[in-house]
This record gives structure tokens, sequence and C-alpha cells, in this order.
């Protein structure tokens, strides 16, 4: 009984630092988020007018299909992360149907562009609230959420950045076994709490699949690269330190409260990071796109999800 009580303080305490942590970042975000969001937006601007001649000849070679493959995989790994998050909620004792939670998960992702900043979280917090009436449980699923995300993003690209491996490892092959790798720890992640097995491996997995989605995320972006300059000039070391600048680039955003998604510093450190391995050009055109595909991934994901869940409903009134 001491125990219980003693959880219950603790997770007491916690929602009290939560709130007050929320608050104080909220006021202050008010105050700096416009100015912040202007400058670095402006500062990106800036290079893409300034570089517009020579993305005006790259833009004419730009291979479309590549181009298709790279919005495909940005779709699939932003469905993947929420799907993870369902199986996460799931591990916390949540009975979510998988419909309602990715339903859940992607129409407060829509939120984070609404001004505030923290309208996706407090979006998924409202959402399933109506599923789980545990206040406790959900304030859980976010901490944890945002802690493996961001851990799991700084030792990814921590580890892509350090490693060496030889050049005769093959890049195309080597997406597909990402695609593969991620696509089986995600489904594991989604189903675990219905299977066997010690709970803590359960959270291992949990854990490898957030660092299989930054390797996946950060395949994207070698994509897109691969999109504008061709798959032969790419080797093995440039396709690492890819994946290291992508992760880094959205901790660093992530980091900086002021400004609700990252948005523009994320943009702002990425490119910073890029110039030290590809051309300028590239180095600012690459995060635009990423963001963009983003963002058309989150919403064609909030579609799938609004029709699976439609579909979930009417199997259930029928």
């Amino acid at each position: 009984m001491r125990e219980c009580c003693g959880c219950s303080l603790i997770k007491h305490k916690f929602l009290l630092v939560y709130q007050s942590v929320s608050v104080w970042v909220n006021r202050r975000r008010g105050v700096l988020s416009p100015f912040l969001k202007v400058l670095v937006g402006g500062y990106i601007l800036f290079h893409l007018i300034r570089l517009f001649p020579q993305y005006a000849t790259m833009l004419r070679s730009l291979q479309l299909s590549t181009v298709a493959v790279g919005i495909l995989l940005m779709v699939f790994a932003v469905g993947g992360l929420g799907w993870i998050w369902v199986g996460l909620v799931r591990l916390l004792g949540v009975n979510l149907p998988g419909a309602k939670g990715f339903y859940i998960y992607t129409a407060a992702n829509l939120a984070r562009y609404l001004p505030g900043g923290i309208w996706h979280f407090a979006g998924r917090l409202a959402l399933l609230r109506e599923v789980d009436g545990s206040v406790s449980a959900n304030i859980w699923s976010l901490g944890i959420e945002q802690a493996a995300v961001l851990l799991s993003a700084f030792l990814v690209g921590g580890l892509a950045l350090l490693s060496e491996f030889p050049d005769f490892i093959m890049i195309k092959p080597l997406l597909v076994l990402i695609v593969l790798g991620f696509t089986g720890s995600m489904l594991f992640v989604g189903r675990s709490f219905a299977l066997g097995g010690h709970v803590i491996w359960k959270w291992v997995m949990l854990f490898l699949s957030y660092l299989m989605f930054w390797i996946l995320y950060g395949s994207v972006a070698s994509v897109f690269w691969a999109s504008l300059v061709g798959w032969q000039t790419i080797d093995l070391q440039g396709y690492l330190h890819l994946i290291g600048h992508t992760s880094l680039s959205w901790a660093a955003g992530y980091l900086v409260f002021f400004i609700p998604g990252g948005w523009g510093v994320r943009e702002v450190v990425y490119a910073r990071l890029l110039g030290s391995s590809v051309s300028q050009d590239i180095a600012y055109l690459l995060p635009v796109l990423m963001r963009f595909s983003q963002i058309i991934s989150e919403i064609l994901c909030f579609g799938v999800a609004a029709s699976w869940n439609s579909l979930r409903k009417r199997r259930v009134s029928g």
C-alpha cells in the first residue's frame, strides 16, 4: 500500500512540474515565437533566392520518380511513427483500438501547425482521454514518447557521423533492409501488448523502433538528394552523414521550445550541418524538400486514418 501511495505521490509531483514548465514555456513562446520564426525563415529564404540560378538548373534535371519514392517512404515513416505510439499507449495498459489510436495521432499531428505550438500535445491528450479517462497514463505516454524520440535522434545522429563502413556496401539494397527492419519493429511494437514475453523486452523493442525510424527518416533525405544529383554520386559515408545530420537537426529544433514544431530552426541547423558534406545549393534546398514532404505525408496519413477509423465505427455500430 505504501508503494502505491509513493508512486501516486511521484506521479502527482511529475504532473505539477510538467504543468509549471508548460506554463512558463508557453508564456515566452507568445512573445519570442513570431520574431524567431521571421528571423530563421528569412535566413533560409535569403539563401534560396541567392542560389536561385543553381536551383533552376538543378530542378530541370530533377528525377520525379525518385521524388515520388522519397515521398512514399516519408509517408511510411510518419505513419509508422504513429503506429509505434499506439503500441506505446497499449504497453501502458490503455485499451486503444488500432484505428482509433492512429486517428488520434495523425489528427493531433496536424495541430502542430496551429499558432501556439502545443495543440498537437493538447489534442492528443484530449482525444486519448475519450478512450481512457486516466490522465496519468496519457501524460506518461507523451513524456515517454518525447524522451525516446529525442534520445534516439541523438544516438542515431552520433553513431551515423562516427561510424565507418566499407564502401562496397550498396546503398539501394541497404535502404530496402532499413525499410524491412522498420516494418518488422513497428508491427511488433503495435501488437506486443498481446504477445507473450517479458515486458522489459517489449520496451527495448519500442526504443529500437524509434532508432529505426530515424535511420529511415534520414534515408528519405538521401532519396531526395539522389533525385537531385543521381545515386551514382552518393557514397556510403555521405549517406551515413546525411542520416546523422537529419537526426541531429531535428533534435536541435526540438530543444528550441520557443518555435512550434522547430519551424525554421531545424532547417537552419540542417543546412549548416549539410554544408560540411554537400554543395551549398543542395544544403539549403534539401531541408525545404524534407519539410514539405513531411507536411504532405502527415496530411495523407490523416486521410488514411480518418477513413480507417470511420470504417471501424461503421463495423462496430453495424
